[in-house]
């Protein structure tokens, strides 16, 4: 098989953050590409992947994150589901 390389790691600032789902998105402002990444401290973090950085937390779930759907044809809106049971827009 195809040998892969690792182009970017992220490393979040929590040692104990533990990721369980992530999702690509846009910046509405300058079209970059934003991974979207959230998991067990229920937290949604947006990475700038082109120039390398943290963007933007969204916090307000009470309990880990486990699914993220962006909106296709917004591709800056997002949903968060969340096992506190909620869904976040």
């Amino acid at each position: 098989g195809g040998a892969m390389t690792v182009l970017q790691a992220y490393v979040d600032e929590d040692k104990n953050e533990s990721f369980f789902v992530c999702k690509w998105s846009i910046d509405e402002g300058s079209g970059a590409a934003l991974l979207l990444v959230a998991g067990s401290n229920g937290v949604v973090r947006a990475l700038d992947v082109s120039r390398q950085q943290l963007m933007h937390t969204f916090a307000g779930h009470g309990n880990s994150v486990n699914d993220l759907a962006v909106l296709h044809k917004k591709p800056e809106m997002f949903l968060s589901a969340s096992k506190d049971t909620s869904i976040r827009l």
